[in-house]
């Protein structure tokens, strides 16, 4: 994973540096991998959700949102050398999406209605768990109306 505005700072530092730096690849992200479970706890952390579980038997139906690594992490030693690239920190990085999610849902009501959907056709694979899902986001938009019609409405 590697969040956009440590990517923009980057290509700033190229256009800067110039040509010694020019005609090279880098690679940016974290300064260390995370695992799913880890990525997972963290956003139910900043999202003051308890009890999230996810199911993890069926790798081959799972619903994937970024590609799979199976070698580990990408190697940023040379990005942090010769350019100077320092990560920003993963927990500021989750705080800096969860307030632009948060904007952006308000802001966007149709959009809204659309993402919802897709998130709960694909990951809500009971009543139990839309419902559940429906209800965090009425409380997180002070929502009083019947969670279901969240996906109807515009806030």
């Amino acid at each position: 994973m590697v969040y956009v505005k440590d990517v923009a700072q980057v290509i700033v530092k190229i256009l800067r540096y110039g040509p010694a730096v020019w005609n090279q690849a880098y690679n940016l992200g974290f300064d260390r991998t995370f695992s799913l479970k880890e990525v997972v706890e963290d956003i139910a952390k900043e999202l003051e959700v308890e009890g999230v579980e996810f199911d993890t038997t069926d790798p081959e139906n799972a619903f994937q949102m970024y590609p799979s690594v199976l070698r580990g992490g990408v190697d940023i030693s040379k990005a942090q050398q010769r350019l100077g690239f320092v990560p920003t920190p993963w927990l500021e990085v989750l705080r800096s999406s969860v307030e632009f999610y948060d904007d952006a849902m308000m802001r966007f009501p149709n959009e809204r209605v659309d993402v919802m959907n897709r998130i709960t056709q694909a990951l809500m694979k009971s009543t139990s768990h839309k419902e559940q899902f429906l209800d965090g986001v009425a409380k997180d938009l002070d929502y009083t109306g019947n969670a279901e019609n969240l996906l109807h409405t515009e806030l």
